[in-house]
């Protein structure tokens, strides 16, 4: 969609400027189509980045007292499916840090076994969306 948008603007934009005329919307198209542009292009090497196995999010330092656990999630494929799975973890008291991984399949958390499970865990990646193994 992308693709044919900048060629019939750039049609459009080569035919007024043969016959010397204003294009219609100009500015507004002038403006919009490379924000738009950007922000696809940011998209989608963010989720290049991720498929090569790049880390997306910072430290991961395990205090005392906390477990970390990994858990295989299916229906994960792009960054934007990410964020419901650590977000469900997040609200869990307990949970310290939800870091879901697409090249692995999966989610690892940080959290405190004295208020959360690991039952409870599973249950908050299905209730986003996704199948916990």
């Amino acid at each position: 969609m992308l693709a044919l948008a900048w060629y019939l603007y750039l049609r459009e934009h080569r035919r007024c400027k043969t016959e010397q005329c204003e294009m219609i919307g100009g500015n507004a198209t002038r403006i919009t189509l490379p924000l738009v542009t950007l922000a696809v292009l940011g998209f989608f090497s963010l989720n290049l980045y991720t498929h090569a196995g790049g880390d997306v999010s910072g430290s991961n330092l395990l205090p005392a007292g906390y477990a970390q656990t990994v858990i295989p999630v299916r229906g994960m494929t792009c960054v934007t499916c990410t964020i419901p799975v650590e977000n469900s973890l997040k609200k869990l008291e307990g949970v310290q840090v939800a870091k879901a991984s697409i090249p692995k399949k999966s989610v690892t958390v940080n959290y405190d076994p004295a208020q959360v499970q690991v039952k409870q865990l599973v249950e908050a990646v299905n209730s986003a969306g996704y199948k916990a193994q």
